[in-house]
């Protein structure tokens, strides 16, 4: 009785470490494979060429708007698609089972044949910021000529009055 009582102690040990790593590499999934645009489990990794990693359908929703990359804002030259990542990842999710493998399958379900879900980023647009475009310059305007000291001055309005010089045409050398 004293052996059944030692067994049944030692399973009950091994199935809590055996839920603890499965915890454990749950966690590594959702943190170390999470892909920064749609926020899953990475699905088809796809690397850039910076070194970080996002799904293949989101990398290339998010380079059709921006050539850099979302998470350290270099600029994206090449995407690889990395085979070993995706099948490392889809045999974690198999071997974990439950819940993470549906999502996974959920997942890929999903993503095949359809184009990912890509969230908005971005700053919202304050009630009193300027309606001028990100790259589209300031307007200055002249507020004063004086033809005898061979530059014009010029403001937009929110800042200090800058001078503008002439190089070319400079007498003052």
């Amino acid at each position: 009785m004293l052996q059944k009582e030692l067994l049944d102690t030692q399973i009950a040990k091994e199935e809590d470490s055996v839920e603890t790593l499965k915890t454990q590499i749950n966690k590594l999934l959702e943190n170390d494979f999470q892909c920064a645009i749609c926020n899953e489990v990475v699905f088809r990794p796809s690397i850039a060429n910076c070194a970080h990693t996002f799904c293949e359908g989101c990398l290339k929703s998010w380079l059709s708007r921006s050539n850099h990359c979302p998470t350290c804002r270099s600029v994206v030259n090449s995407t690889t698609y990395s085979f070993s990542l995706d099948n490392y990842i889809t045999n974690l999710c198999d071997l974990l089972g439950g819940t993470i493998k549906e999502q996974r399958l959920t997942l890929q379900s999903e993503r095949n044949g359809h184009p990912p879900q890509v969230a908005k980023r971005g700053r919202r647009k304050a009630a009193n910021q300027s309606t001028r475009g990100r790259r589209e310059p300031p307007t200055y305007e002249l507020i004063d000529d004086n033809p005898t000291r061979n530059n014009s001055r010029f403001t937009n309005g929110s800042h200090n009055i800058i001078d503008i010089v002439d190089l070319t045409n400079n007498t003052s050398r």
